[in-house]
């Protein structure tokens, strides 16, 4: 775990170093996150090219986190990687028939599978 110190800060600035590391502290992602950072220092520190042999991360990746840092106000939850999953999901399109036919067989036969009401319905 990182430790902070602060020393000689007035009550305004406590608040406000504490709202910053409180941002991320109690994260679901925060290992991704100090990770982030981590790569973020070593880039700033020895470049593009030693960053990438060494994260296997590129320069636009780099760059791609700095500027959501400098977008969400250097809060640090913003390095947390995003849902990939599709904004738009398929639905499920059913008919109402074969719905209606479904609940009322497995309201007959509480216990049974797909495989068994698909024998009875197709013959």
């Amino acid at each position: 775990m990182r430790q902070f110190c602060i020393a000689h800060c007035g009550q305004k600035a406590y608040i406000q170093f504490m709202e910053y590391v409180a941002d991320y502290m109690d994260h679901p992602r925060k290992g991704i996150i100090e990770q982030r950072l981590e790569i973020l220092k070593f880039f700033d520190e020895f470049g593009a090219e030693a960053t990438r042999r060494a994260f296997h991360k590129s320069r636009s990746t780099i760059y791609l986190w700095k500027q959501k840092l400098v977008m969400a106000g250097g809060r640090l939850s913003a390095l947390s990687p995003c849902s990939r999953a599709p904004l738009k999901r398929r639905t499920r399109i059913i008919d109402p028939v074969m719905a209606q036919f479904i609940i009322d067989y497995r309201t007959l036969h509480p216990r049974a599978d797909k495989t068994t009401i698909g024998r009875t319905h197709h013959p």
